[in-house]
């Protein structure tokens, strides 16, 4: 029995022995060549892939959309206002930039909005005061992003979880001393 084993072992380390001197990849720069190849094919399918806004529509009953870490770029398409039945939205971790769009006060219904760690320049355009069952809100990492003041947060009476940090020109005195 333990003779079938070895047998076994010996003909598995001959066939791996044969398939390397067949095709060597002990040479990095034949390593180096297929994983730089592969990437530029990643890189091409994913400029390929485009966000189409005429899918949105189609997503009206939509509660749950988690795009975070996808390495999506550009502005946030205002049709995603549409998607009227959200409760978690989490575009974090993605190279997003510009304004956010008003359209985003259509979400009434959301509970959970993380923006950060994108690229979105200006102050906040749209009043996040309007999204009344907010109990997560994450704008943190945006270096772009400028609030005016904090008076907007007084409306959130369901916020229990606020990520602010690298938010500029913020008075977070008037956040404690607001009446």
């Amino acid at each position: 029995m333990l003779s079938c084993y070895l047998y076994a072992l010996l003909l598995l380390f001959l066939f791996f022995h044969l398939a390397s001197s067949i095709h060597p990849f002990n040479n990095t720069s034949q390593i180096k060549y297929i994983i730089e190849k592969e990437r530029h094919a990643l890189l091409h399918f994913k400029h390929g892939v485009a966000f189409h806004n005429s899918w949105v529509g189609s997503l009206t009953n939509l509660r749950y959309l988690n795009l975070s870490f996808y390495g999506f770029g550009g502005s946030i398409p205002t049709q995603l206002g549409s998607l009227t039945h959200l409760r978690y939205l989490d575009l974090s971790f993605n190279k997003l930039d510009g304004k956010l769009p008003y359209q985003l006060t259509n979400l009434s219904l959301l509970r959970y909005l993380d923006l950060g760690r994108n690229s979105f320049s200006r102050a906040l355009p749209f009043q996040v005061g309007n999204l009344p069952l907010l109990h997560t809100l994450r704008l943190a990492g945006n270096f772009g992003v400028k609030p005016k003041d904090a008076e907007w947060l007084s409306n959130l009476s369901y916020l229990t979880n606020l990520s602010l940090y690298y938010l500029h020109n913020l008075d977070w005195l008037q956040l404690f001393f607001q009446t």
